[in-house]
């Protein structure tokens, strides 16, 4: 067991850096998985708080960015990160407030291994524009002096093909890192386009933990009493989909995200345990839903493996669940899927395997 051989390791100092400030359920947890299986194992962890300042709300960008055109959605996202915040207070061991990616060089010494990931932090856009217009950072590539051992654990690129120029930036400092895994299948092939083959997909950290992890988070909100509904959880397209799917799903009662006015991540879970089906467009919440044990379905806005889709294929490929993925123009099966009855003792043996996958790539490293 993890515990067991804690005594053989040399307990080591370990920053991550990732989207954890992103106002997002999956980023959060994801972060927090991380931290709480490093720590587990014996190490010293902590979360390097670099947010750069132009990802901080304003009245400026409110007015600048029209956002009171979209009020529902921007109070929304308000009120999802002022519950958020809290919760990285509690659980998250955050290092002070960094910037740029110099004042994130500046405190680096304190590591022995620095690792960055998941989630889509090396995407393109941030890399070329992250800390302001045109201000390349590469921050989340490590490119900052640093002595110890750089790690890219489960990157994701939030592209399939990376485009020339920020292809060109981040070959620079691709090569400085010791070991690199990627979260999708094509991220083998964008690594490769960078100039190195030895990338490896290994799982997304919410899968290094045991499902009681999430089960206790979701424990910590009272359910609502409630008769039965169909949790309905989207990150894009909310509008659309909301006609769509309340359409097909007539008769049967639907919650929508937070309708039900708690923001919070434990809420969240908590929606998805005590729901009888999940329809979903978000990662991090078929993770929650294999975990939770909670029949799905993935609708996606284009069809077929490309994209932002290859997420769900790796994923739910290997568990023989790729009918649970639907394109947006064939929502009237989600009904026929909802008797499609699941093995859920097959899906736990596929996530203990991830699980183990998962945590011996981070043992190898951190011994």
């Amino acid at each position: 067991s993890a515990a067991s051989d804690v005594y053989k390791r040399q307990t080591m100092n370990i920053g991550i850096l990732t989207f954890h400030w992103a106002t997002n359920y999956g980023a959060v947890l994801q972060c927090y998985a991380l931290q709480s299986y490093l720590t587990s194992i014996g190490h010293n962890v902590k979360v390097i708080n670099y947010k750069p300042r132009q990802y901080d709300e304003s009245l400026y960008k409110f007015l600048r960015y029209r956002k009171f055109l979209r009020f529902e959605e921007y109070r929304d996202a308000r009120n999802k990160e002022k519950s958020l915040i809290p919760f990285r207070d509690s659980h998250l061991n955050q290092t002070d407030r960094a910037y740029t990616c110099a004042s994130v060089s500046g405190m680096v010494s304190q590591f022995d291994v620095i690792i960055s990931g998941s989630d889509q932090v090396t995407n393109p856009s941030f890399l070329m524009s992250g800390e302001g217009k045109s201000i390349v950072s590469p921050t989340y590539f490590l490119g900052f002096p640093f002595e110890g051992k750089r790690i890219g654990y489960a990157l994701s690129f939030g592209c399939v093909t990376y485009p020339d120029e920020a292809r060109k930036v981040a070959s620079k400092y691709i090569g400085a890192f010791d070991r690199i895994s990627v979260r999708e299948a094509s991220g083998i092939d964008i690594v490769k386009s960078m100039g190195r083959d030895d990338a490896e997909v290994v799982p997304d950290p919410t899968l290094l933990m045991e499902p009681q992890f999430y089960h206790s988070l979701a424990g910590e909100c009272k359910p609502h009493k409630q008769e039965p509904y169909i949790y309905s959880f989207f990150i894009r397209y909310i509008a659309d989909r909301k006609n769509v799917i309340n359409k097909v799903l007539e008769g049967k009662r639907v919650l929508w995200n937070n309708e039900d006015d708690d923001y919070t991540v434990q809420g969240w879970l908590s929606k998805i345990k005590h729901s009888e089906f999940v329809v979903t467009d978000s990662f991090h919440c078929v993770v929650m839903c294999l975990k939770l044990c909670k029949p799905f379905v993935v609708v996606t806005e284009k069809e077929g493996n490309i994209d932002m889709n290859d997420r769900f294929y790796t994923l739910l490929g290997g568990m023989g669940f790729e009918e649970r993925i639907v394109c947006k123009t064939e929502c009237e099966s989600i009904p026929y899927l909802m008797n499609d009855s699941i093995v859920w003792g097959q899906v736990d043996e596929e996530l203990s395997k991830l699980q183990r996958e998962g945590r011996s790539y981070l043992n190898n490293i951190v011994k």
